[in-house]
């Protein structure tokens, strides 16, 4: 088995959309419900896949179109695993039951989930900001 190539990270993103298809295909859930205060948003968990790939597929195009530029090795590698592990994770996570009542609002843990989710989601953002770091250090390193 091959080890993971950082060096083309185009095809790390490219690869993970194929294993967000699988956990749609694969996993029960059909849609996911974020509670805002009084505000239920009901997001279909095909719509959220479909916004993932796009993102991720756009981060794929982007790592290709600098692949030649001379990115910060660390701060790909860390983009990559903060982006693409978390990404997955919840996505496949959030597709498995809690439980026998899964359906019912009052057996489910959505406290825990909620924390793990908000962890999730600034890791997510931590990793983008350190992506748009290195595409901006890149693209002027390249100008000089």
């Amino acid at each position: 088995m091959k080890p993971l190539n950082f060096n083309q990270p185009h095809q790390l993103f490219w690869a993970s959309i194929l294993l967000i298809w699988l956990a749609v295909l694969c996993l029960p859930t059909e849609a996911i419900d974020i509670q805002i205060h009084d505000t239920y948003f009901v997001i279909a968990y095909y719509h959220w896949a479909l916004f993932l790939t796009i993102f991720l597929g756009g981060i794929g195009l982007l790592y290709w179109f600098f692949r030649k530029k001379g990115m910060i090795r660390w701060m790909t590698i860390f983009h990559i695993l903060i982006t693409i592990i978390p990404t997955v994770f919840l996505f496949i996570w959030y597709g498995f039951p809690t439980g026998k009542f899964a359906n019912s609002y009052i057996e489910t843990d959505k406290v825990g989930r909620v924390i793990g989710y908000w962890i999730i989601i600034l890791l997510f953002l931590l990793g983008q900001i350190f992506f748009i770091i290195n595409l901006l250090k890149a693209l002027f390193k390249s100008s000089e």
